[in-house]
């Protein structure tokens, strides 16, 4: 796309340039004639180092059957991960990379590499910040100039530029028969994503209950480790129901389970609803 050929570059509020990267006036509010599509941003290390804290506390990553501890990164299949994990071995190089112990087998690679830890890419559009190129070039593709992208999904028209990427996001977003927590209310694809959650958030020693465990319901005395979750277990035990159906009148005591009604039934169309 001509548009993404020109990558504009922000270095800690300075300007810089090189033979590909165009220089830009900060007086025009980081922008130029062709107001390119991409933001190229170098990061500190301590945005960096903040970044991996951050990510190795989602939910995503801590459920994660596999993942690499070094690299703070998840992976759905097997096959992947020891493909990954090969990058730690020593037979690849004596230097190695200090941040996520990847190794290399010259200078000039680990250099290359370790760059690539500190640049972040910002979509033009709309703001958002990403750590790979593609991903920016897929989001903006499929978000900001949809004329050109051929798979869209029937459930909630989001767009996409692969078949791939269409049937991984209906399998996540859209799956029938997702598996409901029953002490949070969140829910999975899996049994297996299911039951990790349940013993990383929900279960563990008496001294974990204890110290992160500290809301506890007084109809059952099952204990939980914020207000939310508590709130949304008391649901459990209330006869309120104040989610229906105008098109059976079917009841429910939440939106969760509302939706889930109205996704395996006919007789409306998800992707109309507001």
């Amino acid at each position: 796309m001509k548009q993404l050929k020109n990558v504009k570059k922000k270095v800690l509020n300075k300007e810089t340039a090189n033979k590909k990267v165009k220089p830009f006036n900060k007086n025009t509010d980081n922008t130029t004639n062709e107001t390119p599509n991409i933001i190229l941003v170098n990061i500190t290390m301590e945005d960096f180092m903040r970044e991996r804290e951050e990510m190795a506390k989602k939910n995503l990553y801590m459920d994660a059957k596999y993942k690499c501890k070094d690299c703070i990164k998840r992976f759905i299949y097997k096959e992947i991960y020891n493909e990954h994990m090969k990058l730690h071995l020593e037979s690849n190089g004596k230097y190695m990379c200090e941040i996520c112990k990847q190794r290399m087998d010259s200078v000039e690679k680990l250099a290359r590499h370790k760059k690539k830890h500190l640049i972040r890419y910002k979509c033009q559009e709309c703001g958002i910040i990403r750590n790979n190129q593609s991903t920016i070039k897929d989001h903006y593709t499929s978000v900001h100039n949809k004329q050109n992208v051929p798979y869209q999904c029937p459930d909630c028209s989001r767009e996409f530029l692969t078949n791939g990427a269409l049937r991984r996001h209906k399998y996540y977003r859209h799956k029938k028969n997702r598996i409901t927590c029953d002490i949070c209310l969140k829910s999975y694809v899996t049994k297996y994503y299911l039951r990790t959650h349940i013993q990383l958030q929900h279960s563990g020693d008496n001294q974990w209950q204890e110290s992160r465990c500290k809301y506890k319901c007084e109809e059952c005395g099952k204990a939980f480790s914020s207000p939310s979750q508590l709130k949304h277990h008391m649901i459990k035990h209330s006869d309120t129901r104040s989610f229906y159906c105008v098109e059976c009148n079917k009841t429910f005591k939440t939106e969760i389970s509302l939706n889930q009604h109205l996704k395996r039934l006919p007789h409306v169309k998800y992707s109309e609803l507001p």
